[in-house]
């Protein structure tokens, strides 16, 4: 079973859930006045508030030239008014959001938040973390709608059917049995 999904059904997951939030607004601030102070001892204090102003600058410059070429392939994928066929722009949206994430990391002053940023904005990377998200999320789904953990109360809440003994003995036996045609052109 999925972890993610596992900790759904736990009843200690909101408690699990507020402490890694916790950790994760603590930790994420702590990390970066760290930095902000081992780059200021390396470089200064004036030289690293240029740095940090920099990164901000050069991605939002960055964000902007993406999201629009993401936006122009969103507007490509739907297709034009005189087309007949178009795709709903996942793919897109998916970019799209990320890009996003990545403008608001690198708004945030900090080195941490500008890498994490600028790793978001180099699609390869985007592309990565899409696959594997869709992969989790994917085998997640499809392991709990099998198993009946995650979706109690939908039509997939059952357990699987169960999966039939073949041993090697069984794999090679033959099954006898009559069919007929119900067709009426074989009267």
């Amino acid at each position: 079973m999925h972890y993610a999904l596992f900790f759904v059904h736990w009843k200690g997951y909101d408690d699990v859930m507020s402490l890694l939030l916790l950790i994760f607004l603590i930790g994420v601030p702590a990390l970066e006045i760290y930095l902000f102070i081992l780059v200021g001892g390396v470089i200064g204090g004036g030289w690293t508030i240029i740095a940090i102003i920099a990164t901000a600058m050069i991605g939002l410059s960055l964000m902007r030239r993406q999201g629009l070429a993401v936006w122009a392939q969103v507007r490509a994928a739907q297709g034009r008014p005189d087309q007949t066929k178009s795709k709903p722009p996942i793919a897109e949206a998916a970019h799209g959001i990320l890009i996003l994430v990545a403008g608001a990391l690198l708004v945030t002053p900090g080195f941490m938040t500008d890498i994490v940023g600028f790793l978001l904005l180099w699609r390869g990377f985007r592309l990565l973390l899409i696959a594997g998200i869709l992969e989790a999320a994917l085998t997640g789904i499809y392991s709990s709608a099998f198993s009946g953990s995650a979706f109690s109360g939908s039509p997939f809440s059952g357990s699987a059917p169960p999966k039939p003994d073949i041993t090697p003995d069984t794999a090679t036996d033959t099954i006898e049995g009559e069919y007929w045609s119900s067709s009426e052109d074989d009267k």
